[in-house]
């Protein structure tokens, strides 16, 4: 029988996590939220008996949200759906590769008893996994160069590369912070880890820096957050004047 697919967040499917306080029988709650219905159908891709094309099923779900990202998955025999007494449809898939649109499936006329049983099968006799980004690019740029993909999404990329290897740029978000920032003439600086050599120096110490010589500071997206938990952005109530 074939296997099934569909992309998830692998840590909510870690069962040992939630075992010792699960009674016997019961499972968690989390992996639950990986499978949201619409019109009580649940979207699965159908994966090839040697997993040739699961890298190429993941990836034409990642490159279909906001910005590539570690993607997780779960697979399964297609006998845990008939056991579960769930019916299958074949459903052309929505995704930018027009191959893998063909192994789209539907999981159809589910309720809630028939998703319950479905997850305790996965649970039990599933495998999970993850893609990370790092990896997804690479396939990407494999996709586009295979013609699997549309050239466009080489933005994409080019907004993946800027998010991980260090992005400088004038703070636009109109947050209170981010004008205050502005105003003082800071910038903000996205890096791959949360303290990077380039920013050995404290925040608070930066800050002072910056007012100091009057020159543009970078921050890593730690720094930021914890300077906008800092800075007290109350109104300030004019005193009346005196009489």
């Amino acid at each position: 029988m074939p296997l099934l697919l569909r992309t998830v967040r692998e840590h909510r499917w870690y069962k040992s996590e939630a075992a010792r306080w699960l009674a016997e029988g019961d499972i968690p709650a989390d992996p639950l939220g990986d499978c949201t219905t619409s019109q009580n159908r649940l979207s699965v891709y159908e994966v090839a008996e040697d997993q040739s094309n699961l890298e190429r099923i993941i990836r034409a779900v990642a490159v279909g949200k906001d910005k590539i990202a570690d993607t997780g998955y779960v697979i399964f025999s297609s006998d845990l759906v008939e056991v579960a007494g769930i019916a299958t449809s074949v459903a052309v898939g929505t995704t930018p590769d027009k191959g893998v649109n063909d192994w789209h499936r539907d999981l159809t006329e589910l309720s809630g008893n028939k998703l319950l049983r479905l997850v305790r099968a996965i649970l039990e006799d599933g495998q999970s996994g993850t893609i990370l980004k790092k990896r997804l690019r690479e396939l990407v740029e494999q996709g586009i160069r295979e013609k699997h993909l549309p050239e466009k999404l080489q933005s994409k990329l080019a907004k993946y590369s800027q998010w991980s290897y260090g992005h400088d740029e004038r703070v636009g978000n109109p947050s209170r912070f981010n004008r205050f920032a502005a105003r003082h003439g800071l910038h903000r600086r996205r890096c791959v880890s949360p303290r990077s050599a380039n920013h050995s120096c404290s925040p608070i110490d930066q800050m002072k820096s910056s007012a100091q010589s009057q020159q543009v500071s970078c921050w890593s997206s730690v720094d930021v957050m914890f300077i906008a938990s800092s800075i007290d952005y109350s109104p300030k109530r004019s005193q009346p004047r005196a009489a």
